[in-house]
């Protein structure tokens, strides 16, 4: 069985406001799609790794901290586990 592991971010400021993204016109996948900053995990890449380098990447923000809000698992075609930060 083949399935990807993948992180998302819940970038919340102060006042309440959370971080979106929008995806790009070009992009292979769900283009022009608004969601959480996040992405695949890369191989020996823990999840706290994979997380402040897709935040990094997507917005030039680095992490300050950070904590589990939840786990679980999407099944569709492949199994896909997200962690949610």
């Amino acid at each position: 069985m083949q399935y990807y592991l993948t992180v998302k971010a819940i970038i919340r400021k102060d006042d309440g406001s959370i971080l979106i993204v929008k995806r790009s016109s070009t992009d292979d996948h769900k283009p022009n799609i608004w969601e959480n900053v996040g992405g695949g995990m890369d191989n020996e890449e823990t999840p706290q790794e994979a997380l402040a380098r897709e935040v990094l990447e997507e917005t030039g923000a680095t992490l300050s901290r950070c904590s589990i809000v939840e786990k679980h698992q999407i099944h569709i075609s492949v199994i896909k586990k997200t962690y949610i930060w």
